[in-house]
């Protein structure tokens, strides 16, 4: 996995990183990676952050964010927000809820992993996705929502308007499991934020951060 100043590599349960400290990690299960922030998930649940911490301060090592009781299925990170989603479906953030990148009566910003949309859709959340400043989640019937930054109203680099609460996306189609489903879904790489194009929003980002 590539970062914007490291590299992440896992193979056969032995790990590399340029340039961070992770010497006192074990048992290593998944490795997440966007822009300076890496994350690894071990196999006994421990969630570890290096590169950079959410609150854009630079860290030298890997420290511990959080060890979850039940088994995590997957993590999604934003430019300063992370998603984590457990077997069970519970939702949780961590970083930056400014736009509300992590949804309804959440705070600015959390240190901590929390739990997020509890008890809030009908059905199960199966799959996520971070954007550059917004989240996305795919559920067990083929809904999807998104909330956070909504780049739609978005005319120049100062305004930035956001929503918290979810909303449904309309594939043109109508909705429901007829759109979308797990095997066929978009990957978190394949999301519209991550696109190599020069108008992505995260390629907008790098070229003012030059």
């Amino acid at each position: 996995l590539l970062g914007e100043e490291h590299c992440v590599n896992l193979d056969n349960n032995a790990i590399s990183i340029v340039d961070l400290d992770y010497e006192n990690i074990s048992n290593f299960a998944k490795i997440f990676a966007f822009g300076e922030r890496s994350m690894i998930l071990t196999g006994s649940n421990e969630i570890y952050v290096g590169g950079m911490d959410f609150r854009r301060n630079r860290i030298d090592d890997y420290y511990l964010v959080d060890h979850f009781e039940t088994n995590i299925k997957s993590i999604a990170i934003g430019l300063d927000h992370c998603l984590i989603l457990d077997i069970d479906g519970h939702l949780y953030g961590i970083g930056d809820g400014s736009l509300g990148q992590l949804g309804p009566r959440r705070p600015v910003n959390a240190d901590k992993p929390f739990r997020i949309l509890k008890n809030y859709f009908d059905h199960k959340i199966i799959k996520i996705s971070c954007g550059l400043n917004h989240s996305l989640v795919l559920l067990e019937n083929g809904d999807v929502y998104e909330f956070g930054e909504d780049y739609s109203r978005k005319q120049n680099d100062e305004q930035r308007f956001g929503n918290e609460k979810p909303m449904l996306v309309d594939f043109g189609a109508g909705k429901g499991s007829n759109n979308v489903n797990e095997q066929n879904s978009p990957s978190p790489l394949e999301d519209s934020c991550f696109s190599s194009q020069n108008n992505s929003p995260y390629q907008q980002h790098v070229k003012r951060n030059n």
